[in-house]
């Protein structure tokens, strides 16, 4: 009934995990909350009954449509692109991950490689 309310809730949770991650010693963007973007993702594109939730909210621009079943396809529609918006991003936030990972492990064996060298 509150799609709204529910990307709200993905938003902040995504973005309490960039900020609450650091202070408990872990990376800023675990394979868990990648795992949960991609989840959210898939459910947003997939769920017919997501849609049907869509197709009902009672403001905004699928609202303002006139015919119920210009409502339902616009709903469909949003959920697939939204629902496949957030799976990318999740994807792409591991793979900055990744390059991140990838480039402190090479800082960390050319600190070693140096301090071998003294």
């Amino acid at each position: 009934q509150r799609p709204g309310l529910a990307a709200a809730s993905f938003a902040s949770t995504q973005v309490a995990a960039v900020a609450l991650e650091p202070l408990a010693g872990v990376q800023w963007h675990t394979p868990l909350t990648v795992a949960f973007g991609m989840a959210a993702g898939g459910y947003c594109y997939l769920s017919s009954a997501f849609h049907a939730d869509l197709a009902h909210v009672r403001g905004g621009a699928i609202a303002a449509l006139p015919d119920a079943s210009q409502r339902a396809h616009m709903a469909v529609r949003v959920g697939r692109v939204g629902g496949a918006a957030i799976f990318l991003v999740s994807l792409g936030l591991a793979a900055a991950q990744a390059v991140v990972n990838r480039q402190e492990a090479r800082m960390h064996r050319d600190h070693e490689r140096l301090g071998a060298a003294r």
